[in-house]
């Protein structure tokens, strides 16, 4: 006799609003860095002031340009750039990506610039062309917790930084 097949009674829990936050930005990055809050803009438009408890950050497409513009990058020069949810507020008070390397990243990732001398003597991140597509999730389960791009350069050099993002966000 074959088997025979069962059929829901209860009706499926309606899914979940899905938004989309986007973020662009451009700076000079040098010593300590740079955090971005990457859900700023999302709640200027929505005329919150914090994102709502309960909401889960989907996923995230990045971005980004770095260029050097100081003297010629040395042997470990270069960026590390994370991605992290956190209750902090203040961008200066973020964790940062080389000195809290065991914080709990969505994404983190070192980029080695390259020493090769070029037409105008800087460095470029050529090997990162078009969109990173970070497939991790993290709930901010608190008021106020918020998205942070770190990125955080090393050696003694200069860099021009520009990005643009979008994340996708999972409504409560």
């Amino acid at each position: 006799m074959a088997p025979q097949k069962r059929f829901r009674t209860a009706p499926r829990a309606m899914r979940r609003k899905r938004v989309w936050a986007r973020d662009i930005d451009a700076v000079t990055l040098a010593g300590a860095g740079s955090a971005f809050d990457l859900m700023a803009d999302f709640r200027t438009a929505a005329g919150i002031s914090s994102n709502p408890p309960g909401l889960t950050v989907g996923g995230l497409l990045l971005d980004f340009n770095v260029v050097q513009t100081s003297a010629r990058a040395g042997t470990g020069d270069g960026v590390t750039i994370g991605v992290i949810v956190t209750n902090e507020t203040v961008a200066g008070e973020v964790e940062r990506p080389t000195t809290d390397a065991h914080a709990d990243w969505m994404w983190w990732q070192f980029i080695a610039a390259s020493t090769a001398a070029t037409g105008t003597g800087y460095s470029t991140f050529d090997a990162l062309g078009g969109p990173v597509r970070i497939r991790s999730r993290r709930r901010m389960d608190e008021l106020g917790m918020r998205l942070w791009l770190v990125a955080q350069p090393s050696g003694l050099t200069t860099w021009d930084w520009k990005h643009q993002s979008s994340t996708l966000l999972i409504m409560p």
